[in-house]
């Protein structure tokens, strides 16, 4: 792999109980991004690639460190024998979404030194992060994990709900619905919450 070129500018921000928080600005693509990295006590970092609309930097960081203090726990909880971290790339992938930006962002995950494994998230593909690992290396780009992220979502929400009823919603269960809508499908059935004794 050539050497990291990086005409952005990286700014670290301290966050306690996280190793590594960063906004990334590379001026020739105009590309804002947010790298966390939250724990790497178990192995390199593995974490999401979300490109998204913020209503500013606060708010896309905020995600960020929710999503990477996730992927800690879930990955320990999978013994997967890795961290967890998650980056965002600040803009609406319908019309930002490009190689310009995504190599940009693949720079930026290299200044990381192979301690954060992309994977793709809303707003970014599977042919989003090979675009990715031209720039940084290790990346995840064997397979879309979001079918399998929802199928487990589906999977652990059914102890805690009743039986299914068809209706348009899916109350209380962000987490399916979400992963499902990357599939541009509609989720046809809902289980409603009961009630905690």
């Amino acid at each position: 792999m050539p050497p990291v070129r990086m005409p952005g500018m990286m700014t670290p921000i301290h966050a306690d109980g996280f190793e590594q928080v960063a906004l990334y600005h590379d001026e020739e693509t105009g590309l804002r991004s947010v790298v966390v990295i939250h724990d790497t006590t178990l192995g390199p970092a593995l974490g999401g690639v979300r490109m998204h609309t913020y209503p500013d930097e606060d708010a896309a960081v905020a995600d960020g460190m929710r999503l990477a203090e996730a992927m800690t726990l879930k990955a320990a909880a999978a013994g997967l024998g890795l961290g967890g971290g998650w980056s965002i790339m600040i803009g609406d992938p319908a019309r930002h979404r490009n190689e310009g930006p995504l190599r940009a962002h693949g720079r930026a995950l290299a200044a990381f030194e192979g301690r954060f494994i992309p994977v793709n998230d809303i707003g970014t593909t599977q042919a989003d992060i090979k675009v990715i690992g031209r720039e940084t290396s290790p990346v995840c780009a064997a397979g879309d994990p979001s079918p399998l992220t929802a199928l487990g979502c589906w999977r652990e929400s059914v102890p805690v709900c009743a039986p299914p009823v068809v209706t348009a919603t899916w109350p209380g269960c962000g987490c399916a619905s979400r992963e499902w809508a990357m599939w541009d499908r509609p989720w046809p059935i809902c289980w409603p919450r009961r009630p905690r004794s």
